[in-house]
């Protein structure tokens, strides 16, 4: 899936697909979808992450959802992008369910890892990125062994990320790092959730 930051683009091919037959239904009752109406089809409901670098040792993540705060956590630095914004990232461009998505259904941090096991699969993919972020190489055959490793010890089920998968998912770190390296303190880059 594609990640779209415009408001004008669309997340997601289905939520096109809905605008669509929304307006074909209007257009038959004569009646017009307003842009506030087709706005709420363009992401329902809106959600984004907010990720506000700061000069302390935690930097802020905020979660809103049709502009109202669902949580707000502290991500420790570790030189690399917050932790947080790597779980967005994985979750978002390879479709796994996890961390994020537990949030954005109401889950309370502390216990969102505690209650679905499948966000175990996207916690291993996270780890294992964030360790190569550290060494400084993204590799696929590495990031698929660590990932199997990773589900192995944990009991869970692994995944297979195809080389395009992976490109793709090597494409958005990289954009998201240069984005954070030239973010000043106490400034914030926005992540729009297309889920």
């Amino acid at each position: 899936m594609r990640l779209y930051l415009l408001e004008e683009e669309w997340a997601s091919d289905k939520e096109r697909r809905a605008l669509e037959a929304a307006q074909s239904a209007c257009s038959a009752s004569s009646a017009s979808l307003d842009l506030a109406t087709r706005r709420s089809y363009n992401r329902f409901p809106m959600k984004t992450i907010r990720f506000t670098k700061t000069n302390r040792k935690m930097d802020v993540v905020e979660y809103e959802a049709d502009g109202k705060l669902v949580a707000r956590l502290e991500n420790p630095k570790q030189g690399i992008i917050p932790h947080d914004l790597v779980h967005a990232i994985i979750e978002s461009t390879l479709g796994v369910r996890g961390f994020t998505d537990l949030i954005f259904d109401g889950q309370k941090p502390e216990f969102a890892m505690k209650v679905d096991g499948e966000a175990w699969l996207a916690e291993s993919m996270v780890e294992a990125i964030q360790g190569m972020l550290w060494s400084g190489t993204l590799d696929h055959k590495q990031f698929t062994d660590w990932v199997a490793t990773i589900c192995s010890q944990r009991n869970v089920p692994s995944a297979e990320i195809s080389t395009e998968e992976f490109f793709e998912l090597e494409l958005k770190i990289d954009e998201m790092t240069q984005k954070w390296k030239r973010l000043e303190v106490d400034s914030a880059l926005e992540f729009a959730w297309p889920k």
